[in-house]
């Protein structure tokens, strides 16, 4: 498990519990209550794998966010956008 944080000027704005690496769904702990968060996955390409739009949780509400198709093994971008903040991390798929 990995903690990242989301940095917006010199403020961390969110930060996450991550687990790292992934199999079949990506599983995400958010420090602080998230809203309407666009979340996005892609390869080391940067082509966008899946979008998970208007995501909201509570403080350490999990969230699962499930692969609909099996991935390759290799590095993914996980990136985070909401009215708040933006985030992006690398992944690691096995």
């Amino acid at each position: 498990v990995s903690t990242a944080s989301g940095i917006k000027g010199n403020t961390i704005s969110n930060s996450f519990n991550i687990a790292n690496p992934f199999s079949d769904k990506i599983i995400i702990t958010p420090e602080r209550r998230i809203e309407n968060t666009a979340i996005s996955l892609s390869d080391a390409t940067g082509r966008i794998i899946k979008n998970w739009d208007n995501i909201s949780a509570a403080a350490n509400e999990t969230i699962q966010l499930q692969m609909e198709s099996p991935l390759t093994e290799g590095i993914y971008i996980l990136s985070f956008q909401s009215p708040n903040f933006t985030y992006t991390t690398k992944l690691i798929h096995n």
